[in-house]
């Protein structure tokens, strides 16, 4: 098992181009670097990093009011081009 998770940036920031637009793929590139910022950081300090990352990047909102569904598992593209969505 894996002790960690790796994201491809490339490919994710130019998903989110191509489907949302330039403007939303900034958000990307802003996480991949704030994720180099908290790298040598404590874990409890890189939680505090990332979690305000995402409180003013995502705004939270239900599937039913970002696609019309009571259940859908978005894609980090469709989070990152909506900046809407629940955890």
């Amino acid at each position: 098992m894996k002790d960690h998770l790796s994201i491809e940036f490339p490919v994710l920031e130019m998903e989110v181009k191509t489907r949302f637009g330039d403007n939303k793929a900034l958000d990307v590139k802003e996480l991949e670097e704030k994720l180099s910022q908290l790298n040598n950081l404590s874990v409890s300090a890189q939680l505090e990093g990332v979690n305000r990352f995402f409180d003013e990047h995502i705004q939270y909102a239900t599937d039913d009011i970002v696609f019309k569904q009571k259940d859908y598992w978005a894609t980090p593209a469709e989070l990152f081009g909506h900046s809407r969505g629940d955890w």
